[in-house]
């Protein structure tokens, strides 16, 4: 029995492909849409049900991980409270996926490419369909900007995500049809995060601080024009 039981456990274990590398990443039992998620009847039996097995957790590689958090059926979450970076704070404690990923060394790093390498202007990513595409843009950004796993940045990991932020912001700006305001302020957001640490690190803080900083803490209703003013400011840095 105990054998029969980790062949299951195992099945549940699919291969992903993204770009050229073939990898192991979790398939979620029940996802919505199914008869079987229809059937349950609160949030807390989606969470529970959307926990990963102790015995695949533990073997999932980080890359594997974090795509397997991105692929969480519950990863617009972040939606259900109006503090949006709150929100991310309670499913990092309650999805064990992304609570292991925080602890991984290379976690970070896992969610840079990730974020790198999403096609803001082009679906299907990974398993999603189209309109998944701005939320799980959103999501990453949000998960990025979360302090569990931007404190740990190095000068070289912040670059990468600044550079990153450069490329998506340009696409989003480009794709408005896409990507609304709703989704840029999150884009701004890691930005501005991103700016402020590396200023800190190269000891190059400029003028212009504390309007980067207000912004952090007021990014959610930051209107059009706060949004270009602010983003003038992260571009020039």
């Amino acid at each position: 029995m105990k054998t029969l039981i980790i062949l299951f456990l195992l099945l549940l274990v699919t291969y992903s492909t993204h770009g050229q590398v073939q990898i192991k990443t979790y398939e979620f039992p029940i996802i919505p849409g199914s008869q079987k998620w229809a059937m349950l009847s609160t949030g807390q039996e989606m969470v529970d049900i959307c926990q990963i097995p102790d015995s695949i957790l533990r073997s999932l590689t980080t890359q594997a991980l974090a795509q397997t958090c991105l692929n969480y059926p519950l990863f617009f979450q972040h939606t259900a409270l109006n503090d949006e970076r709150k929100a991310i704070d309670v499913m990092i404690k309650e999805f064990n996926g992304l609570n292991e990923l925080t602890l991984r060394k290379d976690g970070l790093n896992e969610l840079i490419k990730l974020y790198k390498e999403i096609p803001v202007d082009k679906t299907p990513f990974l398993q999603s369909n189209a309109e998944d595409i701005p939320y799980k843009t959103i999501y990453l950004e949000l998960l990025l900007a979360n302090d569990r796993f931007i404190r740990k940045a190095k000068k070289n990991q912040l670059e990468s995500i600044k550079s990153a932020f450069f490329i998506n912001m340009d696409k989003k700006l480009k794709n408005q049809n896409i990507h609304g305001l709703f989704s840029i302020r999150k884009t701004l957001l890691i930005g501005a995060i991103t700016t402020l640490k590396l200023d800190s690190i190269n000891h190059t803080q400029s003028g212009e601080v504390q309007k980067i900083r207000h912004f952090i803490d007021h990014y959610e209703t930051a209107n059009p024009t706060q949004l270009t003013e602010i983003s003038k400011i992260i571009t020039a840095q």
